[in-house]
């Protein structure tokens, strides 16, 4: 009310908002900034930012209003619609506005003013009444993708995917070694769930800095993108209290930066085990030739990824049977019997010399420990 009456006021005296507000610009391009300005490339304006208005400011102008810069070019939005577009330019630490017809205050006309930018995530300024003004800049939070090394077709990711989890990987999801969202495997579900009360949804960016620390040399980098993705399901959830949603993301970035570095140290070597892994289940499929160290006969046996499980067929004269296998990352291949007759064992899938080494017991077929090695055909 006493804002309203100081309007009031002025308007009377002045005689007309029209007025007013033409005044208040005037004033407000002369008055000085006393807030120091940082040395800022034109590069770190690129981007978007929010208005945030005080109480007077407010009156004037709708506070959900965003800022796009980029190229010397500004673009002003409200609720997604364009309200005005101009030019920007630096000089000495301050941003220069010019050829547009709406900013803080609304108005008709062209006009320049400066603008102090104080960091590279704030622009303040002040005007009459010691008016404050802040840009806070919107981070756009990407969960960037990673090309693996080891190209695996669409069709067949599924397959690696329940194949890796049986290999020693549980949370595996390719091309990634463990993805969980916030889950126990994670440390970070000490600090948060996967949602704050079932309100925002943390899942994606808890997958996210997964990714990004199995990945990624960058350890900051995977930290702010988690506390921007953080941001954005708090901001975008209809039904969180907002503020207390942004308490958890504070707290959450700052235990993460604290205590991360044994999780971020651990992803690494587990990546590095899932692709060597990648590279082995791919190689180690073919067709085998073998001979029975008893009888001296050759057999042969095809090893195949199937369901999950490295399927070996073999025949040796008049007879075959099959069993499966799984695969770990240093090679080794537990035999696992289908039925009575699929025997059971341990191998070494030599991946230099393409063979196969171990032995293949109690199978109905064959006498105990007959199979030494497998050696790959060309």
């Amino acid at each position: 009310m006493k804002i309203n009456r100081i309007l009031e006021l002025l308007k009377l005296i002045i005689g007309s908002y029209k007025q007013l507000l033409v005044l208040v610009l005037l004033l407000f391009a002369t008055l000085p900034n006393d807030i120091k300005s940082q040395s800022i490339s034109n590069s770190d304006i690129i981007g978007e930012w929010e208005e945030e208005l005080d109480e007077l400011s407010s009156i004037f102008v709708n506070p959900k209003r965003f800022l796009f810069m980029e190229n010397n070019k500004v673009e002003i939005y409200q609720n997604d619609q364009l309200l005005s577009s101009g030019k920007y330019n630096l000089y000495n630490g301050n941003i220069v506005f010019s050829d547009l017809s709406v900013l803080i205050f609304q108005t008709e006309g062209s006009f320049a003013f400066p603008i102090l930018l104080i960091s590279k995530e704030k622009i303040e300024w002040k005007g009459l009444f010691g008016i404050l003004t802040r840009l806070n800049k919107i981070h756009k939070f990407e969960c960037i993708e990673y090309i693996s090394p080891i190209f695996i077709e669409e069709y067949y990711i599924n397959e690696i995917n329940i194949a890796s989890r049986n290999s020693g990987f549980p949370n595996s999801k390719y091309p990634y070694s463990g993805v969980n969202g916030c889950g126990p495997e994670n440390f970070i579900w000490h600090l948060v769930p996967n949602s704050f009360f079932g309100l925002a949804d943390f899942t994606v960016a808890c997958d996210c800095h997964d990714k990004c620390y199995s990945t990624s040399d960058d350890r900051d980098t995977c930290d702010d993108n988690l506390y921007y993705a953080l941001v954005d399901a708090c901001k975008n959830s209809k039904y969180a209290n907002t503020n207390n949603c942004l308490i958890i993301a504070d707290n959450y970035r700052f235990k993460v930066v604290n205590d991360g570095l044994e999780y971020f140290k651990s992803a690494k070597i587990q990546q590095a085990s899932y692709e060597k892994w990648l590279k082995l289940i791919l190689q180690v499929q073919g067709v085998y030739k073998f001979t029975d160290s008893q009888t001296k006969v050759d057999g042969e046996c095809s090893v195949k990824l199937i369901d999950g499980y490295l399927l070996f067929n073999w025949k040796l004269k008049n007879k075959s049977w099959s069993s499966k296998g799984v695969l770990f990352s240093d090679g080794t291949i537990n035999i696992i019997s289908i039925g009575y007759v699929g025997g059971n064992g341990r191998f070494i899938f030599n991946s230099k010399e393409n063979s196969i080494e171990g032995y293949l017991n109690h199978s109905q077929h064959l006498p105990s420990e007959s199979i030494d090695k497998l050696i790959k055909l060309k």
